[in-house]
């Protein structure tokens, strides 16, 4: 089980929320401890405005602004996540067509644990909820 902090700036008291304006810690090497090295710091996955997955991933010069263009469940086997809810869906997703990508088209999405939202009755009215997920995402440029 992954017992680090997760990499982002959380709202207080809140599990896995992060905050909406300002969500990401300054861009730095993940420490694993022990004697495993540094992970490299290349960017970050979030939504835009119009809610298309991005992966600015400017540390190396490349972007993907993307739109979902296939899915399949993640297999039963996939791991449910720290939550317990199941494993979100292995997406295909192709180049957004707003002139924001860069050097990339298509990000895979796949090896999912976790991120399956819970139920409406377990979010307070009028709160904004997260649910952490792992996942292998597989960028490419055709």
């Amino acid at each position: 089980m992954w017992e680090k902090h997760v990499p982002l700036n959380l709202v207080a008291n809140t599990g896995y929320n992060a905050q909406a304006v300002n969500p990401f810690p300054a861009p730095a090497d993940l420490e694993l401890g022990g004697a495993l090295p540094p992970l490299k710091f290349v960017g970050h996955h979030y939504f835009d405005s119009e809610k298309l997955p991005m992966f600015d991933l400017s540390a190396i010069g490349l972007a993907a602004n993307v739109a979902k263009n296939d899915s399949v469940d993640a297999p039963p086997t996939a791991d449910s996540g720290t939550m317990g809810t199941g494993a979100v869906t292995w997406l295909k997703l192709h180049e957004a067509g707003k002139g924001r990508s860069v050097g990339l088209n298509w990000v895979y999405r796949v090896i999912t644990a976790g991120g399956v939202g819970e139920s409406c009755e377990v979010i307070e009215p009028g709160t904004v909820g997260s649910v952490p997920y792992t996942a292998f995402y597989w960028l490419y440029e055709l």
